[in-house]
């Protein structure tokens, strides 16, 4: 029962088209998230199960239009379900 816990940063990148102006804007983003699993090993080196993730967005971007205002972003929060495939190597 493996309980994995994850951080991810990077920038996100906007473009306008269609206006008389196009600029770009740059934006950083954080998340974090923790990926419990239930793996069954049928061998000492391989072994299959379910993962679970539940990842919160920490520092989300946001992006305004002088004539609209924010532009919508990525939600707070998502989760999921994935099936494993695990690998040991010696």
């Amino acid at each position: 029962f493996p309980l994995q816990v994850g951080l991810d940063a990077g920038l996100a990148h906007a473009r306008g088209y269609g206006v008389t102006t196009p600029r770009s804007s740059t934006r950083p983003w954080v998340s974090a998230g923790l990926f419990p699993a239930a793996l069954w090993r049928a061998t000492p080196h391989f072994a299959l199960g379910v993962g679970a993730e539940l990842s919160a967005v920490l520092l989300r971007p946001l992006f305004r239009l002088a004539d609209v205002g924010s532009l919508p972003s990525a939600s707070g929060a998502h989760g999921g379900l994935a099936a494993r495939i695990q690998v040991r190597f010696p």
